[in-house]
């Protein structure tokens, strides 16, 4: 690959930035980015009340984690075999 010089499809696997550069022109773009108020203010209200990931989980879905946590101490999903 390196003797052809490609200009797309450089990355060494499909679909996946490992190993991608950005360069100094586009990295300094990235910290001079600045949102105007009015998209500050609609991030703002997208994160408060139930869509915040911050915000602790109802008693209900408290229970139901611990039931399940209970039925499966492992941790695993899959259900434990048994020898017969």
């Amino acid at each position: 690959m390196g003797l052809l010089e490609p200009e797309y499809n450089i990355l060494s696997i499909a679909g996946s930035n490992l190993g991608f550069k950005h360069s100094e022109e586009t990295r300094a773009r990235f910290f001079l980015r600045k949102h105007s108020e009015e998209t500050r203010r609609k991030m703002s209200l997208a994160k408060k009340g139930n869509n915040n990931p911050m915000k602790a989980q109802s008693e209900e879905t408290r229970n139901k984690i611990s039931v399940s946590r209970k039925a499966n101490p492992s941790g695993s999903s899959q259900p434990t075999s048994q020898k017969i």
